[in-house]
């Protein structure tokens, strides 16, 4: 304190010079300690302040004594000039923490970054967080002041590079502190020891063994997990037990994490001499560390004592102090030495996770020029043939998404279709560079972006070995009692939904090729109180759908991404290729159900939601009274059903059918599909891959419907239309060819001016570069007298009611 006080006194004789700094010496030949102000001290020694403060320095670190606002720190400019003047002695520069004292304003980074580029530019400038680069309330920083201005480090993140594992962890050395305390936990050896002993010995003793686990990955329906076991310097493949699964889908084991080996076998892998350690009974040790563990970190070189005096330095003695402790003196590498051999050595994906910063799939834009991602592939379609007016091709397209649950679609034509199907697999990690970026068809879009992403024979892809993140799956879910809305549309729907049954595999013969692909229903229901058939294909089918028909009875939540909606049965879903089925998904809305479902839901009555549009089918009228409109209420609004078909039900009259219309199609007797002449004779179906001898003529029309309200043109489909005409498209054609077209029009006329009720469709399209609204009947019905009194009185007391 009276050290203190001194200092304090003779500082307010020093006033804002750098030429007379106070010297406070010890001793001859120390280390000086020398103090600075740039105002004086006036007033109580004791109490007083300087109004910008008093630097102390510990050897010849000078400042320029410049008088900074807003409490910036004084930039130290002579400093730097001192190491610009002596960089033919220096190696690299370590710049630990505080980089530019910032403090928010980005005009101190860049004043900061032009006044050492002279350095950077020459020698490896290497930089540490600080404080001002990390401290704000609430981010989980240690002091949680408010230092570093709110930019919490990003200019320091995006200026300069970091050699991290994870670059937006490298505040306060993190990862390496992590990595160190991470190389006491495991035992040393216990791969070699496991390699010599195959397996526990009769008596079942095994000794400590503590491992960490890397790269964790599923194995089939996720009721294994295999992983890359390390003690720190070897690894080693091996599985997890079947029971342990359920601490990994708690999370209670995550990548990087410890487990104890209590016993295992050593099998060897056919055709080579790998091995890989089966994990028969382990034990949790730690959830996951921050980094990998690194044994050869830990190797140091015997110390030997240096005597201070044989260094001609001068240390303060201490009585029984220990002996000055120094490592031999090795040889020293530059810094850009060290990196430039990194990126040497390293695989082509490293070398381009070193050399360019990985770029979030959220902050992607058309506009940008060079960017990366580091993405996984959580969807591959097939790669399919198409043909246009412009010839024969091929395309494929993939769901790409990255750390943080981020999706985007990319698509590939041709040479890169070619080129990248057999490179891109589901499941694994890469890197993607030189792609490009356009607005999204709402049409035909399958993630959440308004982006989709084009990859020519020119794009990067390169696989990221060693990855392991998993990004979270990214569902929209949708309540089955909302389904109908999305029938006959494009749009894939995410359901969430209790199994309610599960039927046996059936084999069904695909018309299009005729293959026979596995097929399974499930039936499953949620907190809507309706129930839905969902037809599962493929692998699906067999493997995901045995596992549900062994579970059944426990009536598991399944979680199904990207399902077709369908008017089968009224309303019913269908997987497709890129489906994926999670059984018991670790999410609220699982949770939610399970709980709901275990406590009322499995007492509750609950209705197929396809039951009101079949009951119509099968002459029941209950759904064409739901949403009932007027047709002004469609046509005063040209942009309804721009983002998805919306559905109405109509009561109107057939006003006109134009016989001069396009009436039919040819189609295949076997699939329905059009078909064209066939060279010679006969009529080729593209479907079935067939010429057959005869086709059949199936509806497709237009017709205009009148209601009290105004008119419109409505298109009609065979099945419909059959119904309306009063004949099949066939019957139509032959008496228009036999009977004549006096014959034909006045069949016409019988079926105008009948009321029918409609089910509809309201959907846009687009004809010669203009968007139009498409109404489409869906279900038709002849009007029930009885049912319309009863509809109407019912709609008449609501009124009054009001």
């Amino acid at each position: 304190m009276e050290h203190l006080q001194a200092i304090k006194r003779m500082m307010r004789y020093v006033v804002g010079t750098l030429d007379y700094g106070l010297h406070y010496g010890r001793a001859p030949d120390t280390a000086r300690f020398v103090g600075y102000c740039d105002s004086d001290l006036t007033g109580d020694v004791d109490t007083s302040k300087s109004t910008t403060g008093t630097m102390f320095f510990l050897g010849d670190c000078l400042v320029d004594g410049s008088n900074e606002f807003n409490d910036f720190e004084p930039a130290s400019l002579n400093t730097t000039n001192q190491l610009i003047k002596d960089l033919k002695n220096i190696d690299v520069v370590f710049h630990i923490g505080d980089i530019a004292y910032a403090n928010g304003y980005l005009s101190q980074c860049d004043q900061f970054t032009a006044q050492v580029e002279p350095i950077a530019s020459t020698v490896p400038y290497m930089v540490a967080s600080g404080n001002h680069e990390r401290d704000w309330p609430g981010s989980g920083s240690f002091y949680g002041n408010l230092d570093s201005g709110g930019e919490c480090g990003v200019p320091a993140h995006n200026m300069f590079y970091v050699p991290a594992e994870n670059r937006d962890q490298f505040w306060e050395g993190k990862e390496a502190r992590g990595a160190m305390d991470a190389a006491k936990s495991v035992t040393p050896g216990a791969v070699s020891h496991i390699l010599a002993h195959p397996s526990t010995g009769s008596d079942g003793a095994v000794p400590d063994l503590i491992v960490q686990v890397l790269d964790l990955k599923s194995i089939g329906t996720g009721s294994r997990f295999s992983f890359m076991a390390t003690d720190g310097k070897d690894k080693i493949k091996a599985m997890l037990p079947t029971n342990f699964a359920s601490e990994v889908h708690s999370g209670n084991l995550k990548n990087l994490g410890l487990i104890r080996i209590l016993d295992y076998t050593c099998n060897l892998v056919k055709g080579n001499n790998d091995k890989v350690l089966i994990v028969v009974k382990c034990e949790l040790v730690c959830q996951a560390l921050d980094a990998e563990i690194n044994g050869e970190a830990k190797k140091e070189e015997p110390p030997f004592v240096l005597k201070p005096k044989d260094e001609g330095v001068v240390v303060a003695e201490q009585a029984n102090a220990p002996p000055l402790v120094m490592k031999p003196k090795q040889e020293v590498k530059s810094a850009s030495q060290i990196v430039n051999e990194q990126r040497g050595n390293a695989a082509p994906a490293a070398r381009l996770s070193m050399t360019r910063r990985v770029h979030p799939l959220i902050t992607l834009n058309p506009y940008q020029g060079n960017w990366v991602i580091k993405v996984r592939v959580t969807s591959k379609g097939n790669l399919r043939t198409y043909r246009n007016a412009r010839g024969e091709g091929c395309v494929f397209n993939v769901e790409l998404t990255d750390e943080d649950g981020t999706q985007i679609q990319a698509t590939m034509f041709n040479e890169a279709a070619k080129k990248f199907y057999p490179i891109f697999e589901l499941g694994k990690v890469y890197y993607v560079s030189k792609g490009s970026l356009r607005i999204a068809n709402k049409q035909f879009k399958t993630v959440q972006n308004d982006y989709e992403m084009s990859l020519n024979e020119n794009a990067i892809i390169e696989e990221a070995e060693g990855e392991t993140f998993i990004p979270q799956v990214q569902y929209n879910f949708v309540k089955i009692d909302q389904l109908g809305s999305y029938v006959g549309g494009r749009e894939l729907v995410d359901i969430v939904g209790v199994v309610q049954s599960v039927s046996p595999t059936l084999s069904v013969r695909r018309k299009i090729d005729n293959e026979t692909i596995p097929k399974r229903d499930i039936v499953v229901a949620d907190d809507s109180g309706k129930t839905v058939n969902i037809s599962l294909w493929n692998d699906l089918a067999t493997m995901t759908g045995q596992e549900l028909l062994d579970k059944v009875d426990s009536s598991p939540v399944v979680a199904i991404k990207s399902l077709k909606v369908s008017d089968f049965q009224g309303v019913s879903l269908s997987t497709i290729g890129k489906s994926t089925l999670a059984i018991n998904p670790d999410l609220p809305e699982a949770q939610y159900l399970k709980s709901w479902y275990d406590s009322e839901g499995k007492d509750t009555s609950l209705a197929p939601v396809g039951a009101e549009m079949g009951a119509a089918r099968a002459g029941g009228l209950k759904s064409m009274y739901s949403d009932r409109v007027f047709l002004s209420h469609i046509t005063s609004d040209p942009a309804m059903g721009q983002e998805k078909s919306v559905f109405f039900s109509l009561n109107a009259f057939i006003s006109h059918i134009k016989p001069d219309q396009n009436m039919w199609y040819r189609a295949c007797k076997t699939c329905n599909k059009k078909v064209t002449e066939a060279f010679g004779s006969g009529y080729w179906c593209e479907g079935c891959q067939k010429n057959d001898s005869e086709c059949s003529l199936r509806y497709i029309m237009v017709l205009k419907v009148s209601d009290p309200t105004g008119e419109a043109w409505v298109s009609v489909f065979n099945e419909h239309a059959e119904k309306i005409i009063g004949c099949s498209a066939d019957e139509l054609d032959r008496i228009r060819e036999e009977e004549g077209e006096d014959s034909y029009v006045l069949k016409l006329k019988e079926a105008t001016w009948v009321p029918h009720l409609f089910r509809v469709s309201v959907t846009q399209h687009e004809y010669m570069n203009e968007k139009r609204q498409r109404i489409t009947v869906r279900t038709e019905a002849p009007v029930d007298y009885a049912a319309e009194s009863k509809y109407l009185l019912e709609e008449i007391a609501k009124l009054t009611a009001c």
